[in-house]
């Protein structure tokens, strides 16, 4: 049976306060709701805004503007996808947008909905979704194009795939869809094939195909007029081509751009006025509206954006662009009214301004006057029917001799009668601001703080278990300071960053997020704590306990009054009401043991496991400076006499399996299931009383060899806690129906267990299983309310993405309902029981030898023999383990066998090693290179003084 989607936990860490609304990156998708004045766009940062931009308020008019125009109001917005939005339109009514995006999924939003609910998913593709088309606002269904080479129909009511299209015979490299457009009779897809395809929506069949570009088709338009069957491509050919689907052949080819034409837009019903950007950034309108033919209309450069034109839309005489800036700019149409210069009024003004002349002209009428016809220059005339003079040939050769500019508008003096060719308009009406996304994140080497840098060049530096930038270094080159802040320690990657949508997102999954551990004692948020001896912290573990703070709280709230209502029943009512019970109740007070739970000092932590030192396999072949053994250990949570290696070395064969039987014999401490069981295991016993060499002797570690996986330590775990699941480690790995997915079957599970608890005995109260992390274990983190805090899943077999759950920090609490069926299992069992998978330990293999043979060899074979630990054992541990295996009367008396650093110091490569380095860390940047690390100790005192 196939494995499930793997579900994973991401955090978007909040920019900074003073940032305004408004996109983070490029913005790739736009769309205008012409009846309500709402402007909606998408963008690179996976965000869909809605913006208020009345036609009364930007104009009044085509071509005309007023001075009392507003600003365009945020009116709504959405984090829709984790990755790029590249297309939206409008459905039902206008008052649903869907988005298109690069993490595979195609959503629907309501923004103005009752509930406001946020985006649901519609379907996956299995690659990125480029193109998104419907016949009109009426539809029921809408159609997506991507680059897994198929167009797919998606039903809106019902949010499930009615139709897929395969453009293309499998095999071809060329079939990803990167334009597409819908009525409803006839779908048109375009991509880097080339063609113009057309397919019947009802069938999916193949019409005909329209065949003239000579390079990728960025866009299609589709006519749904009565009389006119006329489609409109774009393509990086540098042309517009107008098609007739009747005839199925090419009617006009238009060179009316200097570069790869990347947009189309037209909300006329048959396109006798559309618009078309380009890769340079210029904008231009053709119109042929009252005319016969094409031919008969005109091509104006209307506008000059500074990056390449990702969408347009028109709004009662405004376009809105889109483009890789965060900013959306307005610019002032021109009118139908409008005329052209003559050639006399082009050469007047040329000769009275020479190389400055304007390139607009307006004629300003009287205070109460109707507003003259704007006039528009010649020089921006990029195809016109007649002009005076002859000046049309050198209009339509203009581009040809023009040079390529991927930023600025082409500059070509036609004659010295007009002046250069220049754009209608200068600069836009207005923009829509936006902020300074992040482009680039690293990882420094603690794995606790990561560099940004954003647009601006501005480099800050991130707590990632905070959620806060601690430091700005100013506009300064990441790499720099990357390399003066990085700290040379070595921790292992339990997440992964990235900055894909302009903000600092923090992903993890089971597989990884638990892997990290690094000692108390170099944290800062433990120096005012009593904490024990080589206490450890888990990165993963400390990170979610906080960011899911507020729905502990309510599961607990929820745990004691489960608890109080199955103690309240007795006999047949427990047996038959306890379905009943309900587990999404209101919110109550805990229940005493509840707040007992909370509030009672609890011991500390004792130290994990993993630290012992065994025997290693024969040497074999060098490994690499950052790689170990692979070998499994014993949990997270075992006893202080089984951490360290062992005393001796194995004989023969005989022996050898000998003392491995005994230590695997040895018994693994049980994980503490509540306050007073963790007490109770942190409590010394007799072995506590053992002195420190009494401690590491007879504790060989298991030979190097595969442990259980992580999905067999979850269903081991969940095996011995509820006897009712019946499940097999094997039954694990491979999902069965009843397999626990989320942290409802968690909870399920838990009361299960109180009903047990409550047949077993009548007393005072039921012992509390939900028994999350305290704050001795995991110091409280505060981060910020609105941290965005996403559940997604993975599908691995197929490709695609699903989002589970959306929400900020501070309201996870109030959404608890949802996240109990999004939560996964394994993330359940970590925030409400405090055990986590069980996890493969990397070790690292070494050798043990005296400092110029100042003392005696401590291994046999003269020091060769192979030892290996766990890559986070530090070396004052090894120090201890020379001093118990020194002939004692080698050693002065009066040395504290708890504080061997004293005593002793341990060398690599000539290099002392600070006694809290670790195995690790003198791999990566003492020993540098393959095999084993060899590791030499020197005695402090001086060897022959008298010992007595």
């Amino acid at each position: 049976m196939e494995r499930r989607p793997q579900r994973k936990i991401s955090y978007a860490l909040p920019l900074t306060n003073n940032c305004p609304t408004g996109h983070r990156l490029g913005v790739s998708g736009l769309s205008y709701d012409a009846g309500n004045g709402i402007l909606y766009s998408g963008g690179r940062d996976g965000i869909i805004f809605a913006w208020h931009a009345d036609r009364s308020a930007v104009g009044s008019g085509e071509g005309h503007s007023t001075e009392s125009a507003t600003k365009p109001s945020c009116e709504a917005s959405s984090q829709a996808h984790m990755h790029w939005i590249n297309a939206l339109t409008l459905v039902h009514d206008n008052e649903a947008v869907v988005s298109a995006s690069s993490d595979t999924t195609v959503k629907i939003w309501r923004p103005f909905a009752e509930d406001r609910s946020p985006p649901r998913l519609l379907g996956n593709h299995t690659d990125y979704v480029k193109a998104l088309a419907t016949p009109g606002s009426q539809s029921n269904w809408v159609f997506s194009g991507g680059l897994d080479y198929n167009v797919r129909q998606w039903d809106l009511h019902e949010a499930k795939e009615r139709l897929a299209i395969r453009v293309t015979e499998p095999g071809s490299v060329k079939g990803s869809i990167y334009a597409l457009a819908a009525t409803e009779s006839v779908i048109a897809s375009g991509g880097p094939e080339n063609i113009v395809k057309l397919w019947d929506p009802r069938s999916g069949k193949r019409i005909s195909q329209l065949i003239g570009h000579t390079d990728n088709i960025r866009g299609i338009l589709l006519s749904d007029g009565r009389t006119s069957d006329t489609l409109i491509s774009c393509s990086a050919d540098r042309t517009v081509k107008v098609w007739s689907l009747t005839a199925a052949r090419c009617m006009y080819s238009l060179a009316i751009h200097n570069d790869s034409v990347w947009s189309l837009y037209s909300d006329h019903p048959d396109l006798d006025v559309f618009y078309s950007g380009d890769r340079s950034g210029m904008i231009v309108k053709t119109d042929s509206r009252d005319k016969h033919d094409l031919d008969e209309g005109y091509s104006i450069a209307l506008a000059q954006e500074q990056e390449g034109i990702n969408a347009l839309v028109a709004d009662s005489g405004n376009i809105w662009a889109a483009t890789a800036a965060s900013n959306i700019n307005r610019w002032r149409d021109i009118s139908k009214e409008a005329r052209f210069q003559s050639l006399d009024e082009a050469r007047n003004q040329y000769r009275s301004h020479g190389s400055r002349a304007k390139t607009s002209v307006s004629s300003v009428p009287p205070i109460g006057a109707q507003p003259l016809a704007e006039i528009v220059p010649l020089n921006c005339i990029l195809r016109l029917p007649e002009v005076p003079g002859g000046l049309a040939d050198a209009i339509r050769s203009r581009l040809r001799h023009s040079s390529v500019s991927r930023r600025r508008a082409s500059l070509v003096t036609i004659d010295n009668e007009i002046g250069l060719f220049a754009p209608l308009r200068a600069k836009p009406e207005e923009s829509i601001e936006g902020s300074n996304g992040l482009l680039r994140c690293l990882v420094l080497n603690d794995k606790r703080h990561v560099l940004t840098a954003d647009k601006t060049g501005e480099v800050i530096m991130w707590n990632i278990l905070k959620c806060v930038p601690i430091k700005s270094f100013g506009k300064r080159r990441i790499d720099e300071v990357f390399d003066a802040s990085n700290p040379a320690t070595s921790v292992p990657t339990w997440f992964e960053a990235d900055t894909n949508t302009g903000a600092l997102i923090c992903t993890l999954d089971q597989d990884h997020c638990f892997l990290a551990e690094v000692y108390a004692d170099e944290l800062e948020e433990f120096k005012d704590m009593e904490i024990k001896e080589d206490q450890r912290i888990n990165l993963g573990v400390w990170a979610l306990r906080y960011l899911f703070d507020e729905f502990i709280l309510e599961e607990l709230k929820r745990d004691g009054m489960l608890r109080r209502q199955i103690h309240e029943m007795s006999g047949e009512d427990l047996r038959t009401k306890v379905e009943e019970v309900s587990l999404n109740g209101k919110r109550v007070e805990p229940a005493p043991s509840s707040e007992s739970h909370m509030n009672k000092p609890s011991q500390v932590q004792s130290e994990t496991t993993g630290l012992r030192i065994g025997l290693a396999t024969p040497l074999t072949i060098p490994q690499a400076p950052n790689e170990g053994d692979r070998t499994a250990t014993n949990g997270s949570k075992e006893k202080l006499g089984g951490d360290y290696f062992s005393s001796k070395q194995e004989q023969d064969t005989e022996n050898e399996d000998k003392d491995k039987d005994e230590a695997l014999k040895t018994p693994r401490a049980e994980v503490p299931t509540s306050p007073t069981d963790a007490s109770a295991a942190a409590s010394p016993t007799k072995d506590n009383g053992r002195s420190f060499g009494q401690r590491l002797k007879g504790t060989f570690a298991p030979k190097k060899g595969k442990g259980p996986s992580a999905e067999e330590s979850v269903a081991s775990q969940s095996e011995t806690k509820s006897s009712d699941q019946g499940r097999s480690s094997t039954e694990s790995i491979v999902p069965q129906d009843d397999t626990p997915s989320s942290v409802a079957d968690l909870i399920k599970e838990v009361k299960t267990e109180y009903i047990k608890q409550r047949d077993r005995t009548d007393t005072a109260r039921l012992m509390p299983l939900m028994t999350p992390a305290l704050p001795t274990e995991a110091p409280i983190l505060k981060p910020p309310a609105n941290t965005v805090v996403h559940i997604h899943e993975y599908d691995t077999s197929s490709g695609r993405l699903g989002d589970l759950f959306s929400g900020s920090v501070g309201q996870l609490g109030v959404q608890a309902d949802k996240l109990e069926l999004a939560t996964p299992y394994w993330l359940g069992t970590t925030l409400l029981k405090n055990t986590t998978p069980q996890q493969d330990v990397s070790k690292i293999s070494f050798l043990l030898q005296p400092h110029d043979q100042l003392l005696a060899n401590v291994t046999a074979d003269n020091g060769k023999e192979r030892l290996n630990a766990n890559r986070l054992l530090r070396a004052r541990k090894i120090l201890g383990y020379v001093i118990e295996h020194l002939d004692a009367r080698s050693v002065p008396q009066g040395i504290d066998a708890n504080k061997p650093e004293e005593a002793l110091e341990l060398y690599c490569q000539g290099q002392p090693i600070h006694p809290k380095s670790t195995l690790m860390n003198i791999r990566t940047y003492i020993w540098r290179s393959g095999g084993d690390v060899i590791l030499t100790y020197k005695p402090k005192w001086a060897v022959g003084e008298s010992l007595e």
